[in-house]
Formats: C-alpha cells, sequence, structure tokens
C-alpha cells in the first residue's frame, strides 16, 4: 500500500511539473526540460551583432532567426561555456576585423570608424568590379580580330629573340672559331614556325572581320 501511495505522488508530482517542464523545452529544447531555461538566453535581446552589419563577415542565425557572428560551437555551450566561448570568439572578431582594415580606419571617434569601413568595403566593391569588367574585357578581345592581332604581335616579338640567338652564335664563331650549329638549327626552326603561326593568326584575323594589312600590324 505504502508503495502504490509513492507511486501515485509520483504521477501526480509529474504532471504538476510537466507545463513548467515544457515551457522550459520550448525555450531551450530538451536542456531546458531537464535543467530549465537557459539564463545566458534572452529573447528579449539581440545576439552579439556587428551594428550596421560588415558585408564581409559571415554571419550566422540563433535559435531564434537573429543574426550573430558567433560560431554554431558556441551558441550550443551553455552557463560559463558559453561565457568562455562567447569572450574568446569576440576577440578573435575584433582582431579579424582589425586586419582586413588595417590602419585605413585608426584614430578617429566611433562615427567616423563606421563611415570610413562602409567607405573601404564600398571601394573594395568598385576595384573587384573593374577587375572583372577588366578580365570580360581581356576575355572578348582575346576572341576578337584584335586578339589574333595581339597574337601576331607576340610571334613577332618571338621572332626578334631567335634573331638575337643567330647573331649571338656568328659572334661567338668570330670570335673562336666555332658555330654551334645545333643552336643555330634550333634558332632557325623556331623562326620558321613562328611565320606559319603568324600566316594562320593573320588568316583569322581577316575572318573575324580585320582589315589592316599584315604588314601595318
Amino acid at each position: 500500500m505504502n508503495t502504490w501511495r509513492a507511486l501515485r505522488a509520483v504521477i501526480i508530482g509529474s504532471l504538476i511539473i510537466l507545463p513548467v517542464s515544457s515551457a522550459a523545452c520550448a525555450e531551450d529544447g530538451i536542456w531546458g526540460l531537464i535543467f530549465g531555461p537557459d539564463p545566458q538566453v534572452d529573447r528579449r535581446h539581440p545576439g552579439p551583432m556587428d551594428d550596421p552589419e560588415i558585408p564581409w563577415v559571415s554571419y550566422r542565425v540563433d535559435n531564434w532567426g537573429r543574426k550573430t557572428w558567433l560560431s554554431d560551437w558556441c551558441l550550443g555551450q551553455r552557463g560559463g561555456s558559453f561565457s568562455q566561448c562567447l569572450e574568446s570568439e569576440r576577440t578573435a572578431h575584433a582582431r579579424e576585423i582589425n586586419a582586413h582594415y588595417g590602419s585605413a580606419c585608426t584614430g578617429l571617434d566611433q562615427s567616423g570608424i563606421t563611415q570610413c569601413r562602409i567607405e573601404f568595403d564600398q571601394n573594395q566593391v568598385r576595384e573587384k568590379e573593374q577587375a572583372r569588367l577588366k578580365e570580360a574585357e581581356k576575355e572578348l578581345r582575346a576572341h576578337s580580330y584584335e586578339g589574333s592581332a595581339d597574337k601576331i604581335r607576340e610571334s613577332r616579338k618571338q621572332i626578334l629573340g631567335w634573331r638575337r640567338v643567330i647573331a649571338h652564335e656568328h659572334r661567338i664563331g668570330e670570335i673562336s672559331g666555332f658555330e654551334s650549329k645545333s643552336n643555330l638549327y634550333h634558332a632557325g626552326m623556331m623562326i620558321d614556325l613562328l611565320n606559319l603561326q603568324i600566316e594562320r593568326d593573320y588568316t583569322e584575323y581577316r575572318q573575324r572581320g580585320g582589315k589592316k594589312r599584315l604588314a601595318e600590324l
């Protein structure tokens, strides 16, 4: 009989505690059900976040849908562990920001730092866009008749280099009485191949709409 009374007391006590525990679970998950609400988690206050947002920082979303720079691992910590990782990541986050902006925004008050960082990031965006446009123009040029003309000019530069090799061998021959036939042959072969390449590139140049004569390029 005593065992039945004790069991009934446990069941009744569980029914009384359950609504409170359920609320804790909804607030903090299974850990809230076991230990109660986490004092570190508060719906009323946003998590640590940059104000204004920094465009190059990869933010995460906490359990309440709020952006934060905390790592997923730190967001999952509780109590003292949460406080420790919060301070550690706060320091690392500040170090990352300072490394990105360097000395560009030092010696200013808070409003000046904010404006300086905005302008710094805007300049970086513009520079990246200019680099992208320049690369796109380069790619377009490579597939236009001007790209064919560029290849012809490059082949001519290489021919001049191989002609210098031949001239150098002749000077050595005048001094020593010996010329490297192998070097002369290789240089002559490269010049011949480059001349053939120029002919192919000029044909391509005309097919792409180029109007100049070969000698004019």
